[in-house]
C-alpha cells in the first residue's frame, strides 16, 4: 500500500486523515501552518503567502495569515478533529531580501509569522513549535500518522518540530 502524498502549493490548504504525508516546498517568506489532532490522526497544512488581505482583488482565505488559521481549524473539524486537541506548528517566514531599512514593513516573512501568531492568540490556540525567520528557504514534510514534521533547508539540514 503506497502512502498518499498531498502537495500543498502557495496559497493552498490540504486536510487529510492518516495515513499519508503533507508536503510544501520552497518556503521563503511564506509560512507553512501545520495542524494536528493526535487522537484521530487528522492533519492539515496551509501555505500562507501574505499577512492579511487589504481588501484588494480575489479573496482566498488560505493565502493570508489572519484568515488561514481559522480556516485550517474549521476544515480539520469538518473531518472530525476536536479543536482542544489540535496543536499548531509553523515553519518559514524567512527574510529573503535585504533592504537598507530594517523595519518590519519590508520584512514580509516576519509580518507573516506575526499575523499567524496573532490569529492563534485570538482563537486561543498555542503554537507548539516553530522554525521561522533567518534568511534560508525551507521545505516542510508532515507525516499524518505520527504528526512528525521535518523542516528541510539546504545549508542547515533537517529540523524536527
Amino acid at each position: 500500500m503506497s502512502t498518499q502524498v498531498y502537495q500543498v502549493g502557495m496559497a493552498e490548504m490540504k486536510v487529510a486523515p492518516a495515513p499519508g504525508r503533507l508536503i510544501t516546498l520552497g518556503l521563503g517568506s511564506c509560512v507553512a501552518v501545520c495542524g494536528y489532532d493526535p487522537a484521530l490522526k487528522i492533519a492539515g497544512m496551509v501555505h500562507v503567502m501574505l499577512p492579511t488581505n487589504l481588501g484588494k482583488g480575489d479573496f482566498n482565505p488560505a493565502k493570508f495569515g489572519d484568515t488561514a488559521v481559522p480556516l485550517l481549524l474549521e476544515e480539520m473539524e469538518r473531518l472530525g478533529a476536536y479543536r482542544r486537541r489540535i496543536w499548531i506548528k509553523i515553519a518559514g517566514g524567512a527574510r529573503m531580501f535585504s533592504f537598507s531599512s530594517n523595519d518590519s514593513t519590508t520584512n514580509i516573512g516576519l509580518r507573516n509569522v506575526q499575523s499567524i501568531e496573532d490569529a492563534c492568540r485570538n482563537i486561543g490556540i498555542t503554537i507548539a513549535a516553530q522554525s521561522v525567520g533567518g534568511t534560508m528557504g525551507r521545505s516542510v514534510y508532515m507525516d499524518i500518522e505520527t504528526g512528525d514534521i521535518e523542516v528541510r533547508t539546504i545549508n542547515q539540514g533537517i529540523v524536527h518540530l
